[in-house]
């Protein structure tokens, strides 16, 4: 649910942008009203997103926040999306190219209820658009991106991005 989005030709900053399908709002509000009528107690389903700086080197690393933390959140027997849904931005977290980013999600319940186990609560990806050279338009070769799950494994997509 997250896609990029240029500021300018391949070298300038980049973000990602969460867009969220109609069919995932009405998967995530059909899950909080089954889990509202088995628990009444629970009645919001909140996603916290975060992006953190993550290296330059040839895998991602630890690293500070970048800008602030957003969140999402759907609340029983509504359907409606509550909270921020407009962010990462150019703005408050210019992502640049070649460099390593984490995004990291928290799925909560309200008052600390839970309802599913930790290692589906807590999720993370890492991104990069990885430029090999500046010159790669003259090559014909394109951008890509990088994105690496919690288990390890990188995925390479080419990108059909205008280079200025």
């Amino acid at each position: 649910m997250l896609f990029y989005e240029g500021s300018g030709g391949i070298a300038a900053p980049y973000t990602l942008v969460f867009t969220p399908t109609p069919l995932f709002n009405d998967q995530i509000q059909a899950y909080i009203d089954y889990v509202h009528l088995v628990n009444p107690a629970i009645t919001t389903f909140n996603i916290a997103f975060r992006l953190n700086h993550a290296g330059t080197g040839q895998l991602p690393s630890g690293g500070p926040q970048v800008g602030n933390q957003y969140f999402v959140w759907w609340i029983a027997e509504e359907s409606t999306v509550y909270g921020h849904t407009n962010f990462f931005t150019l703005a408050t977290e210019p992502m640049q190219v070649n460099t390593w980013y984490r995004v990291n999600t928290g799925i909560y319940l309200n008052d600390g209820l839970t309802y599913f186990p930790f290692s589906c609560a807590e999720n993370r990806i890492d991104v990069r658009l990885q430029v090999l050279s500046l010159t790669a338009k003259s090559l014909g070769e394109s951008p890509i991106l990088q994105i690496r799950g919690a288990d390890g494994v990188i995925v390479e997509k080419r990108m059909p991005v205008a280079m200025n």
